[in-house]
C-alpha cells in the first residue's frame, strides 16, 4: 500500500493534467472491482 501512496503522490502532485487523472481514477475502480469480486 505504501508503494501504491508514493506512486500516486509522485504521478498526481507533479501538476498532472485532466486525462491522468481520470485514467488513474478508472484504474483504482478497476482494481476495487476485481477486489470485490474476490470477497463474493
Amino acid at each position: 500500500m505504501h508503494d501504491l501512496k508514493s506512486v500516486l503522490f509522485d504521478t498526481l502532485s507533479a501538476g498532472a493534467d485532466k486525462k491522468i487523472v481520470l485514467d488513474v481514477a478508472a484504474l483504482i475502480d478497476e482494481a476495487a472491482q476485481k477486489l470485490e469480486r474476490l470477497r463474493s
